[in-house]
């Protein structure tokens, strides 16, 4: 089931984001795949693209996983605090109700 999970999960990824990022989650993928594209557009000048992939968007590939990771660490730390402050509240009762 859990692969199940993993695989429509990506899937659902790669279906809305192909127009964004060409569906690349890996950051060194993504990183690569723009330098390599410019390259191929700069090698082909007949092409005429004027819209080509720009090394400006490169950033976001660096600096997004970064903050995704401080993020999802606060959220840890947040629910950590909760579960346990819970499972005091928990151990409470119990002890309250045991000695009543």
């Amino acid at each position: 089931m859990n692969g199940f999970a993993i695989s429509s999960t990506l899937i659902g990824m790669m279906y809305n984001s192909t127009k964004i990022s060409g569906a690349c989650f890996n950051p060194a993928v993504a990183i690569v795949q723009t330098v390599f594209q410019n390259m191929v557009l700069e090698g082909y000048p007949a092409l005429n693209i004027k819209n080509k992939l720009c090394y400006n968007s490169l950033w976001i590939y660096v600096f997004a996983p970064v903050i995704a990771g401080v993020l999802v660490g606060a959220w840890q730390m947040f629910n950590d605090k909760a579960l346990k402050a819970q499972q005091t509240a928990h151990k409470e009762d119990q002890i309250y109700q045991t000695a009543a």
